[in-house]
């Protein structure tokens, strides 16, 4: 099974932080890991991802239906 995160994904992850009044630099911070993270996972950062694996996923807050 594959998992991918998207920009969109993201957006909609930094739209939920400003609504859950987050503050400027825990926003900056969370996403800017969550971008560097993916550059990881595709290879792009220069280092080996020897067992990086997910066994499951669960659903982010900001997508839970109300």
């Amino acid at each position: 099974m594959h998992y991918q995160i998207t920009e969109g994904n993201i957006i909609s992850f930094e739209k939920w932080l400003r609504n859950e009044e987050r503050s400027t630099g825990t926003i900056e911070k969370y996403l800017r890991d969550i971008r560097a993270f993916c550059r990881f996972l595709a290879g792009e950062s220069g280092r080996t991802r020897q067992h990086v694996t997910c066994e499951k996923m669960t659903e982010m807050p900001h997508e839970k239906e109300a």
